[in-house]
């Protein structure tokens, strides 16, 4: 299991403990909430340390976390990487994300041996959807557990919402006696989506996928 916006893990660790899981947690730098990976410890057992990745851009803000498994029956090797990319889509930051993260990945292959190597499994909230160009850059190196998608297909649900917020500063005149555009709270409008952002990828190098997710339409 990975969980991405993980803000209680301390509370899933011991509830899904009790069900017969181990797991690892990262928190994102000054913050509350992280990534998080849970497995069976009768099935799984962890193969070395965790690794954690700090995305460069934007800064501080979004991380990677990644632990070597070894599945139990088989002695086979396993690369699991939990990770949450930036959430606006129009800025870019995903396409150096998703770089760093393919990176990341083929240095922890490494660090944990030969037996790693193309073991890796990817799944998180990638806040970018198929045929985008962060999506493109992964799929170079790894096969999407999902795609192709049929029309209506989705992962995340948003429905229209008013939320009442401070806008985003902006270069308009200052207004209100002075006092920039900014420094005003207002209702917003945001129309709801269904889109296709999160994902499970792995390397078929060394891993074979035995039945597609299905996702929601």
């Amino acid at each position: 299991l990975c969980l991405v916006e993980l803000d209680c893990f301390e509370e899933f660790r011991e509830a899904l403990g009790e069900q017969g899981y181990d797991a690892v947690f990262k928190g994102r730098p000054g913050k509350q909430d992280g990534c998080g990976i849970f497995w069976r410890r009768e099935r799984f057992l962890a193969a070395a340390a965790p690794s954690s990745l700090t995305y460069a851009e934007p800064a501080n803000d979004r991380i990677a976390l990644a632990q070597p498994l070894r599945h139990l029956a088989t002695d086979r090797a396993v690369l699991v990487v939990s990770t949450h990319l930036h959430w606006d889509q129009e800025a870019g930051h995903q396409v150096a994300e998703a770089r760093e993260l393919l990176s990341f990945a083929g240095q922890c292959e490494a660090a944990a041996g030969e037996a790693f190597a193309g073991s890796t499994v990817v799944a998180g909230d990638l806040n970018t959807t198929p045929g985008s160009e962060a999506y493109a850059l992964l799929r170079e190196s790894l096969l999407d557990a999902a795609g192709p998608y049929p029309t209506g297909a989705f992962t995340s649900l948003k429905p229209d919402v008013y939320y009442y917020a401070r806008p985003r500063p902006s270069s308009k005149p200052a207004v209100h006696g002075g006092q920039g555009q900014a420094a005003w709270e207002e209702w917003h409008w945001q129309a709801g989506r269904k889109e296709v952002i999160d994902y499970i990828m792995f390397d078929a190098a060394a891993l074979d996928l035995e039945e597609a997710v299905k996702l929601s339409r």
